[in-house]
């Protein structure tokens, strides 16, 4: 389990890096892949969540089912991760 950023409800990305190292310390399970939720129309910080999860080589599988216009950056929702789902209302 990974704490959120208590301000966003998104994933916080301090605590993937984390969840991470402790995955990889346990030695039972390999990091193979990040899913970030967008929630309530807020974006993760994916400027921060990209370049952990190119450092750990895993994949970003965005989830941005709850995804609206994001407007707070530069950055198009629903457009970085390698992977995407997204579902329009």
């Amino acid at each position: 389990m990974i704490e959120i950023n208590i301000n966003t409800f998104n994933i916080s990305a301090e605590a993937l890096e984390q969840a991470i190292l402790r995955t990889i310390e346990e030695g039972k399970f390999t990091p193979k892949v990040s899913i970030p939720v967008d929630l309530f129309g807020l974006s993760p910080d994916y400027s921060k969540i990209e370049p952990i999860a190119k450092k750990y080589g895993l994949k970003i599988l965005e989830d941005a089912a709850q995804a609206l216009v994001e407007t707070s950056t530069e950055r198009i929702s629903a457009h970085s991760g390698m992977f995407l789902q997204r579902l329009s209302f």
